[in-house]
């Protein structure tokens, strides 16, 4: 997020049934994301519920004085879809004519 705030149910990746606030990422300095750690506050999972949002000043104005986001993945590299990929590999073929 580059601006604004959140508050969003992210119980279908994690199965935390407490709604997590998300804030706009503020000190845009020149290094790599922490995902896991560090800048997990400031992105927006696919998969997860928007329950609420704020506007807030970021780089640029949005059209309807909501949130400004960056998307980092898509696909099979966004969190949802590495889950997806891993039921789908996951489970073994069965077929009835096996003797």
């Amino acid at each position: 997020m580059l601006s604004g705030n959140a508050v969003v149910n992210e119980s279908t990746l994690t199965g935390e049934s407490i709604p997590q606030m998300k804030g706009a990422l503020h000190d845009l300095e020149d290094r790599s994301l922490d995902l896991e750690n560090r800048d997990k506050i400031h992105v927006l999972f696919s998969g997860t519920t928007l329950m609420q949002h704020q506007e807030g000043a970021g780089p640029m104005p949005t059209p309807d004085d909501g949130m400004l986001c960056y998307v980092l993945r898509t696909g099979f590299r966004s969190s949802q879809g590495t889950l997806m990929r891993m039921v789908e590999f996951s489970t073994e073929k069965v077929s009835g004519d096996k003797k």
